[in-house]
């Protein structure tokens, strides 16, 4: 089956000085704004390379950024991240979580700091549910888990499954999800957005940061075993995030895939090579953001 490529970018997160948690998204985690804006030429390019329809989920200012700025090729762009502006910067997965409620057919969702350089393996095409690896992170999402159930007052019954007790507890890694099982999709979305409505008095009281990770990864994985629907991973078997992937180190020889998460964005190894790389590649469009976008606050 086939499938449709799409990213989202949620504008708030990224701009807003203010955000409370250290797990925030400012400059999307880049040590400066110009490596944020490569990122995303980057990341969109490489992958206009290998599929034929790329669609972009945004709010005005990033159509504003990315469309009229910087002229990504993008196939199709939506500003319907323009309805979140009553969600918090520090909820900055909110807006995947929304792009991918807004899906009818068959996608995978690829973030803004992820790079290909072939498509990706042929074994996702079919699968119902998608992801980039299952990974084991007992100790963030044990903590994680204490504290919701020490704070919230309404969690959905698949978070209340998990044993934090155990030295194992698995999640998805997001920097790919999708697949063809749009009704997952709609539950699983719905049970979020529940989820922070019923509790928003308490996020506050918990690190809102690493809250998203939860509601979007381990909340992904629970709902899926407990359903036993499989996920489909990019890296099948991985129970932690490759190394190899995590720079541009080995692009192009040990990886054709790079996804550039947390602390990593901020190595040797990946934004003096991101913008060797669009210098080597796509100099048009370094060109443009060296010279056509502005500093914009929210």
């Amino acid at each position: 089956m086939s499938y449709k490529i799409i990213q989202s970018f949620w504008t708030k997160p990224f701009f807003q000085n203010k955000a409370e948690s250290a797990e925030h998204r400012l400059k999307g985690g880049w040590p400066s704004e110009k490596y944020n804006y490569l990122s995303w030429a980057f990341s969109c390019l490489q992958l206009k390379k290998f599929y034929n329809q790329v669609e972009l989920y945004t709010d005005d200012y990033g159509k504003y950024l990315l469309i009229d700025q910087l002229q990504l090729p993008y196939d199709k762009v939506s500003t319907r991240l323009n309805d979140l502006d009553e969600y918090g910067t520090d909820l900055w997965a909110i807006g995947k979580v929304y792009t991918y409620s807004l899906q009818k057919e068959p996608f995978i969702h690829v973030d803004g700091d992820v790079f290909l350089w072939e498509k990706l393996p042929h074994h996702l095409d079919n699968a119902p549910l998608v992801s980039q690896n299952i990974e084991n992170e007992p100790r963030l999402y044990g903590d994680m888990m204490k504290s919701i159930i020490e704070s919230f007052d309404d969690i959905p019954e698949e978070l209340l499954a998990v044993d934090v007790s155990q030295q194992s507890i698995y999640a998805i890694n997001a920097g790919v999800i999708g697949g063809f099982d749009i009704a997952f999709f709609q539950d699983y979305t719905k049970k979020i957005f529940a989820f922070i409505e019923k509790n928003k008095e308490s996020i506050s009281g918990i690190n809102s940061g690493l809250f998203n990770c939860v509601y979007e990864q381990l909340l992904f994985y629970m709902m899926a075993t407990l359903r036993d629907i499989d996920i489909a991973c990019v890296y099948p078997g991985i129970k932690t995030i490759p190394e190899v992937i995590k720079t541009f180190r080995l692009a192009g020889h040990a990886t054709n895939y790079v996804h550039t998460f947390g602390i990593n964005k901020k190595d040797k190894f990946s934004y003096p090579f991101l913008e060797d790389y669009m210098k080597q590649l796509y100099p048009e469009y370094l060109e443009r953001i060296e010279n056509q976008l502005l500093t914009y606050e929210l």
